[in-house]
């Protein structure tokens, strides 16, 4: 396939092929059409062809006749009356009430005949001082059937129109001389047979006489006859028609086949264009090279005026009474030339297609391109003036104040009405307009304002309310709106940076108190060991068993607060391990009460306890919530009024649970809830307890790492320590 592709013998063979494939199409069709006008694919017969042939030679004669008739109504010039229009044809023209003008009939073989009426008419139109106009007009009909119309002929004054006159019965004994019709009009009033009165009346050419003003109507009667033989091209026609209806089915098939060849043709030439020697590069040719729009005008412009002579001169020929073979063939060379030339064209543009040229290989491309390129080159100029322009106009008007351009944009637009006022000339129309266009350009600016100061307000609240992550929107913020919105953000960031840099402080101190506490409880072991040994010895004196007893309990009270600080440093930094389970609070507060039990008993403090009878479930971590409850019941025993009496509740509020502790306080709080949950915080101010200050601290920071809340609560001595839990199903 691709040897066939790129030989150029096949395509040779093909544009034959697809011409002759394409000629023999148009035979079939014109064949085609003629036997369906004349009814052939119908039942049509050689008496139909004959009629039709008929009737187009009567329209022939009615016209050569009716023409006649408006220059000659009377038909007594007798020049040319004896014309035979074709060797076939003869006519007949008869006046109404059967006086015969014409008579061509010599007794030939009649093969068809047929009849038509001539209607004559003279519409009188006007009459004025020097002549009398008519409209005439003839027309042809055959019953429903309009053969010929002349139309409107409108004819100057009757005088002058002999024949006419003649007819209508205004004849003279003598001719009137051309001078009669340009002589001066008489002056006397009573002028020789003119009916007129007045200087401008004109005298009527002697012998003639005034027509009468009324419609003047005639008709006539036209007969035409095709007699034998017959002749010309109603001959080849008749004999076409013979030759043809037997083969009329035919017809169609080898239309259809003609066309189904010239498709796959077509196909092949389009996708062999621009092969050669069999290989699948396409390679252009000269004309492929040419201009793609020069080359379409100039082959297209031959394609449309080989078509159009072609038929043009086989269209005359057809119009002549018998066949002229030389300019039929003339006609179809320059068509099979149009169709050459159109393969070509399209051969061409195939090949432009499969390399990308069509477009680029243009005169009008490249002219674009250039035009483009200058354009681009104008637009970028004025472009970066503009934009240095309004650079420098921005730059001048950022150095200027916000009263400033307040005073100067009031300023400008003062300005501006007045020379619209001015130039306006006082029009109060075009004023009432360009006011209403002035305030709608000021609402606008006005409301575009109201935004930005919504969007900046909307900002300092954020910021205010301490929404470190919020940030201004400058996107559509413009002169000093986005300005400020900058500096918000600036605001915010140093804000952030501030917070970041004393949480960093806060944490290396955390770490700091972390890594001396381990260093601390090192020798801090050693010495509580050492201890433990001396108390296992037997001193002699009295005073140093004192003196170790002193050693055990303060180095043991001193590991405990190392070890508070340890835990309260790594809850505070998050750095303990949190496992969130189903835990139920209810279980938890039986433990309390088992647990501390004896220490309060021993303190003089009665525990009460309230719960639900259901269980309440949540979802926290059993270690940390137990070392909650006990650094407060701790408190609760060293800090609580002997005699009083201490209550643990809990209750289930909505989708969470509270557990409350409450107790009376031994010592006065003088301080608030928050400050007692600070680091190394005491409620008795004296520091006479054994406490280190951590556990509330503690308590808190190991509260928030299971998502839970704890508040304190000091109405004065009532102290209330609140938890606040989310449940779980």
């Amino acid at each position: 396939m691709k040897k066939i592709r790129g030989s150029t013998l096949a395509k040779v063979l093909a544009i034959l092929l697809f011409t002759a494939a394409a000629l023999c199409l148009g035979v079939c069709v014109f064949a085609g059409v003629f036997l369906y006008e004349f009814d052939g694919y119908n039942g049509g017969t050689v008496d139909a062809v004959l009629d039709q042939f008929g009737k187009n030679t009567l329209r022939s004669a009615v016209g050569m006749i009716g023409n006649r008739l408006c220059y000659d109504p009377a038909m007594e010039n007798e020049d040319g009356l004896d014309v035979i229009l074709y060797d076939d044809f003869r006519f007949e023209l008869a006046r109404e009430g059967g006086e015969t003008l014409i008579d061509q009939t010599e007794g030939e073989q009649v093969l068809w005949r047929g009849s038509c009426q001539l209607s004559y008419r003279a519409e009188y139109q006007e009459t004025t001082e020097t002549e009398t106009l008519y409209h005439v007009s003839v027309t042809a009909s055959n019953r429903d059937e309009v053969f010929w119309g002349y139309g409107n002929v409108e004819y100057v004054p009757l005088y002058i129109n002999k024949p006419l006159v003649e007819y209508l019965g205004g004849r003279g004994e003598e001719e009137p001389a051309a001078e009669d019709f340009d002589a001066a009009a008489s002056e006397s009033p009573d002028a020789e047979g003119s009916g007129r009165t007045g200087s401008s009346a004109k005298k009527i050419p002697a012998g003639y006489q005034e027509p009468p003003r009324e419609d003047l109507v005639y008709t006539y009667t036209l007969t035409g006859c095709l007699i034998s033989p017959l002749t010309g091209w109603d001959l080849v026609a008749l004999n076409l028609f013979n030759g043809l209806q037997p083969v009329r089915y035919a017809l169609l098939w080898g239309a259809l086949g003609s066309l189904l060849l010239c498709v796959l043709l077509f196909v092949f030439l389009m996708c062999a264009a621009g092969h050669r020697d069999g290989g699948d590069q396409v390679l252009p040719n000269f004309s492929d090279k040419l201009p793609s729009d020069l080359f379409a005008a100039v082959v297209g412009t031959g394609v449309c005026m080989s078509v159009f002579f072609g038929v043009q001169i086989m269209d005359e020929s057809v119009g002549y009474r018998s066949p002229d073979l030389f300019f039929l063939s003339c006609g179809a060379l320059l068509l099979v030339a149009g169709l050459l030339l159109a393969v070509w064209l399209c051969m061409s543009f195939a090949t432009r297609l499969k390399l990308g040229t069509v477009i680029k290989n243009s005169v009008c491309w490249r002219l674009l391109v250039w035009a483009w390129r200058i354009a681009r080159a104008v637009l970028g100029w004025c472009w970066r003036a503009l934009r240095g322009l309004f650079r420098a106009l921005g730059l001048f008007l950022r150095k200027i104040p916000l009263l400033g351009k307040a005073i100067l944009f009031v300023g400008a637009l003062l300005l501006v009405e007045f020379v619209v006022i001015m130039s306006t000339d006082y029009d109060l129309g075009v004023e009432v307009v360009l006011w209403f266009l002035e305030r709608a350009a000021l609402s606008l600016a006005f409301f575009y304002a109201i935004l930005c100061l919504r969007r900046l307000q909307r900002g300092i609240r954020e910021i205010a309310s301490g929404n470190e992550n919020y940030v201004v929107d400058t996107q559509y913020l413009r002169g000093d709106f986005k300005a400020s919105a900058e500096d918000l953000n600036h605001i915010r960031e140093g804000m952030v940076r501030a917070v970041n840099e004393r949480m960093k402080s806060e944490r290396f101190k955390t770490e700091l108190i972390t890594n001396v506490s381990h260093d601390i409880k090192t020798p801090l072991t050693s010495i509580i060991n050492y201890v433990d040994l001396l108390s296992k010895e037997e001193p002699e004196n009295e005073k140093m068993r004192e003196y170790i007893e002193v050693l055990s309990r303060q180095s043991a009270r001193l590991k405990k607060l190392i070890e508070d600080l340890i835990e309260a440093s790594k809850a505070s930094t998050g750095n303990l391990s949190v496992s969130l389970e189903r835990c139920e609070l209810g279980v938890l507060l039986d433990q309390t009460v088992g647990e501390y039990a004896e220490k309060l008993a021993a303190a003089g403090l009665e525990l009460v306890v309230k719960k639900p009878e259901t269980p309440v479930t949540v979802l926290a971590d059993g270690r940390h919530t137990w070392r909650i409850f006990d650094n407060l019941m701790n408190n609760v025993c060293k800090y609580a009024q002997p005699g009083t009496r201490v209550y643990l509740s809990l209750e289930r509020e909505g989708a969470g649970a509270t557990v409350t502790f409450r107790n009376i306080s031994r010592s006065q709080l003088n301080i608030s809830g928050d400050e007692l949950m600070e680091r190394f915080v005491r409620g008795d101010s004296s520091r006479n307890t054994e406490g280190s200050g951590l556990g509330l601290s503690i308590a808190r920071s190991l509260a928030q790492l299971q998502n839970s809340r704890l508040e304190i609560v000091v109405d004065g001595d009532l102290f209330k320590v609140v938890l606040r839990f989310d449940t779980v199903l």
